[in-house]
């Protein structure tokens, strides 16, 4: 099954209870996961943040340079953050794996 959402920019998107592998978040939004999401291979570009809620799950992100990931209480593991990227953990939250590159 494939589903091709177009979000505008400043919107919102909550997805819950899909897994999926090999995607490309693209700018212009805030994407939710929530319980029972499932993300691998995800890159987060300029522009873009991505909330992993409590019960959602990514796994080899990549946040870009403008891109946003923000912790609430879901699980991320293998996090890279490049250059210009940012983010932030709320209390209680999991994080694994977390490489930082220099810049």
């Amino acid at each position: 099954m494939q589903t091709q959402v177009t979000v505008q920019d400043g919107d919102t998107i909550a997805i819950g209870g899909i897994i999926n592998e090999s995607s490309t978040i693209s700018s212009g939004g805030i994407e939710v996961l929530s319980s029972g999401a499932a993300l691998t291979g995800v890159i987060v570009v300029n522009g873009l943040d991505l909330v992993v809620s409590s019960g959602g799950s990514v796994q080899g992100v990549t946040v870009q340079s403008g891109g946003e990931i923000t912790q609430a209480g879901g699980v991320i593991e293998g996090l890279t953050m490049e250059t210009g990227a940012s983010g932030g953990i709320a209390d209680g939250a999991s994080l694994q794996g977390l490489t930082v590159k220099s810049g």
